[in-house]
């Protein structure tokens, strides 16, 4: 009987009466067990024929057979119903549920296709990874034992030059545990282009396609001047589908061992990280030098995100050490100061309520713990209407704040400010904004230096009115051409507000890091904060735009300057704006879309055009060359405080000399007078599908009570699917 390849299901009524029917783990001589099934079995192909005597169907020509989502394909094929036994041969091919895929030169199956033999199998993972054995033995659905087998993630050549994958895995026997998700090896070689360099007599790893699972990760081996011979081993444990940790050991052979782990644990609501590490090493005086006994060292870290109710979320991040060098000599951060804060908010629609309290620990040689603040809490609010008539709009901010510390200033503010915003935009296309606000700040503050006595402090309660009247203008342009467009917008702002309104009872906490520049050019108040306003008649001006080029190619400018009618003591020289004309701040990018980009920021005084700050950072990609360089100059302009001034440049370099193979070199040097190098580094990395390895040499040159100067090396490397 012949049929056509839309021929579906032969074993219907009489035929299918009886499916597949396999036994437990067999041999050749135990194939003859059988179960019944009433899984439906379709079978097509190019030709079917029934032989009712012996009870056989065969198949011939693009047979493909489908029973409980597995698949079955070949040329050939023979389904003996007395025995329930399936052999097929002919360019043979298994699809399982789980998206693997067995190939073969013939099989013979039986139990739903889920037991038999398989001679030289090939398996392709759904990741790609692939395994091969001259034979194959299917004891169960979950259970493939392997014999002379060898597995590999890697392309099995590599663009004709070898016939070798980069790495494989030779074993006598191997098995495949689909219940647990992993490869276990019998006598396995590890061999790199063909040529051994490992051996074990058994080892396992997760299945490509595995769910997480605990086990070791890939190690990092180093060499660090201060901390000598070192190893990462890390340890990842699975806890639960949405919870799991790494542990991990950083032994080093002069400072003992550090304990490190991460926790992580996604919840209903939110999500959490907790970080930390602990270590018990010798004690060291303020040089670095051993002295007796040991000290407990180490630091925790966190952040976590949670929504509430009604658009409520709270959250918290922060990160403490146990001394202040901690973090960067056992290489677990590099920052001068930690802040920790834990908050709850509301955000919905146009408005925001939040409240929160926030900590520090500066890490540098002169900070003191005793004078460091404790925010608790601040709470801020903003409300904003629908838009009214042409758009306006009104809007609310409030801000509470209480700040202490052990020694020194100590301040409660609350501040308040309403105002009404209305846009225009003339037929001209010119767009106006008008702005009116009023604010008001009250302080209760205690322990501030009196400004008329050296020697004596301020208590007591304080506050401020600001009243301020703000309009803005610009006329954006755009002009497009046959490969370009081109955008001009002249900016400029006016504002209208009392002199003054910064009284010496007013301690400054939140306004001290202020310098103009391309950033905040076009802002009212310049100040960072609410301790400190920004008085007086002033106004802002510049102009902005770019060319965009179709190939990709663009250039953005912006160029602005303020000016005042009354010089304000409240702005230091080094911020730019204690004169009547404030310095000149600008920005330029330049790039081609594909080989070059360079940024130039800068700060100019507004009388000699001397420059105040240089910021330049430029990539430039040459393939198979990249280079980065950035250069930064700071002119803080204090008499006699020359330390203060900044000039650095950065740089980078990767090269890759080959397909997989990089070159990287970076260095930041110091450029004052009695600078020099800070740190410099080099090494080679490889990047491949299934393999990545570095080698990285790197020196600290600077020096910070127990840190001192120290050459690092490190290695690592990691095998696809093996860690």
């Amino acid at each position: 009987m012949s049929l056509g390849r839309t021929y579906r299901r032969l074993l219907c009524t009489a035929v299918c009466t009886a499916a597949f029917l396999f036994s437990a783990p067999y041999s050749a001589a135990e194939i003859n067990v059988t179960q019944t099934t009433d899984s439906p079995v379709i079978i097509e192909a190019d030709a079917l024929s029934y032989v009712p005597e012996q009870k056989l169907v065969m198949a011939l020509g693009n047979v493909t057979i489908t029973q409980d989502k597995r698949i079955l394909m070949a040329q050939e094929l023979m389904y003996d119903q007395e025995t329930s036994i399936v052999t097929a041969q002919g360019d043979v091919s298994l699809m399982e549920p789980n998206g693997h895929v067995y190939f073969a030169k013939a099989v013979e199956l039986k139990d739903d296709l889920k037991k038999g033999v398989i001679n030289h199998f090939r398996a392709r993972f759904a990741d790609g990874s692939l395994l091969a054995a001259n034979k194959a033995l299917r004891e169960s659905e979950t259970i493939t034992k392997l014999e002379q087998a060898v597995y590999s993630p890697c392309p099995l050549c590599d663009k004709g030059k070898s016939i070798f994958p980069l790495w494989q895995i030779k074993a006598n026997k191997v098995k495949l545990d689909d219940t647990k998700e992993r490869v276990y090896y019998h006598d396995a070689t590890l061999e790199v282009k063909g040529v051994p360099i490992a051996y074990t007599p058994v080892f396992s790893h997760p299945s490509p396609e595995a769910s997480r699972k605990s086990g070791f990760l890939r190690p990092t081996y180093s060499s660090i001047g201060t901390l000598g011979a070192t190893a990462k081993i890390p340890y990842y444990i699975n806890i639960a589908p949405q919870m799991d940790a790494t542990i991990t050991p950083f032994i080093t052979s002069q400072e003992g061992v550090v304990m490190s782990g991460e926790f992580r644990h996604l919840t209903q609501n939110g999500e959490y990280e907790l970080e930390g590490s602990i270590t018990n090493p010798k004690q060291r005086d303020a040089l670095g030098n051993e002295v007796p006994g040991r000290d407990i060292r180490g630091h925790i870290e966190g952040r976590g995100n949670f929504s509430l109710e009604n658009d409520w979320g709270w959250g918290f991040n922060g990160k403490r050490a146990s001394d202040d060098t901690y973090l960067r000599r056992y290489k677990f951060g590099n920052e001068d100061l930690l802040t920790s804060r834990a908050y709850i908010q509301q955000i919905k629609d146009r408005n925001y309520f939040g409240t929160e309290a926030i900590t520090f620990q500066g890490l540098n040689a002169e900070d003191n713990p005793d004078t460091t603040p404790l925010i608790l809490p601040l709470a801020t609010l903003h409300r904003e209407t629908e838009p009214g008539w042409n758009g306006s709009r009104f809007m609310l901010d409030s801000s509470a704040l209480a700040l202490y510390r052990d020694q020194g200033v100590q301040s409660r503010r609350l501040s308040t400010s309403g105002g009404w915003k209305v846009p225009f935009v003339t037929s001209g296309g010119q767009l106006l904004e008008f702005k009116a606000s009023v604010r008001a700040d009250g302080y209760d503050v205690s322990d501030v230096p009196d400004p008329t006595n050296p020697l004596g402090t301020q208590d007591g309660l304080t506050g401020r009115m600001i009243p301020e009247v703000q309009a803005n203008w610009s006329f954006p342009l755009v002009k497009y051409n046959q490969n370009s467009q081109l955008f001009l917008e002249p900016v400029a702002n006016i504002i209208l507000s009392p002199h003054g309104g910064n009284p010496g009872k007013i301690p400054n906490e939140d306004s001290q890091e202020l310098e103009l520049s391309d950033v905040n050019i076009f802002s009212s108040n310049h100040f960072t904060g609410l301790d400190r306003v920004e008085g007086g008649p002033r106004t802002n001006y510049g102009f902005r735009g770019g060319l965009q080029r179709n190939s990709g190619g663009q250039v953005n400018f912006l160029l602005g300057q303020t000016y005042r009618l009354k010089e304000d003591e409240n702005f230091t020289q080094e911020s730019g704006l204690s004169k009547y004309f404030s310095d000149y701040v600008g920005r330029v990018s330049v790039s081609d879309g594909k080989i070059a980009e360079v940024s130039y920021r800068f700060r100019a005084d507004s009388e000699d055009f001397l420059l105040n700050r240089s910021e330049i950072d430029a990539v430039l990609n040459l393939d198979p060359i990249k280079l980065n360089a950035g250069y930064v100059m700071l002119n803080e302009n204090i008499p006699g405080r020359p330390d203060l001034d900044r000039e650095e440049l950065t740089n980078s370099l990767a090269y890759h000399f080959t397909e997989y193979w990089h070159f990287v070199a970076s260095s930041r040097r110091d450029m004052s007078d009695n600078g020099g190098l800070i740190s410099a580094g080099s090494g080679l990395v490889f990047i491949h599908p299934c393999l990545n390895a570095s080698f990285l040499l790197n020196r600290e040159f600077t020096r910070d009570r127990d840190l001192q100067p120290s050459t690092s090396f490190i290695f690592e490397i990691g095998f696809k699917n093996l860690n």
